[in-house]
């Protein structure tokens, strides 16, 4: 049983890391077309 509980607590912190990644991800793509999108106003 010890071991099984352990093998969740490491997938629940898997599936955090991983939503973290993906918000990160988010966030760098939506940044790069507001960057883009500036920089086009710019010049």
């Amino acid at each position: 049983n010890r071991t099984q509980l352990g093998n969740f607590g490491n997938n629940s912190s898997m599936m955090k890391l991983f939503e973290l990644i993906r918000s990160s991800y988010q966030l760098i793509k939506i940044w790069n077309q507001y960057s883009m999108y500036t920089r086009s106003n710019f010049f």
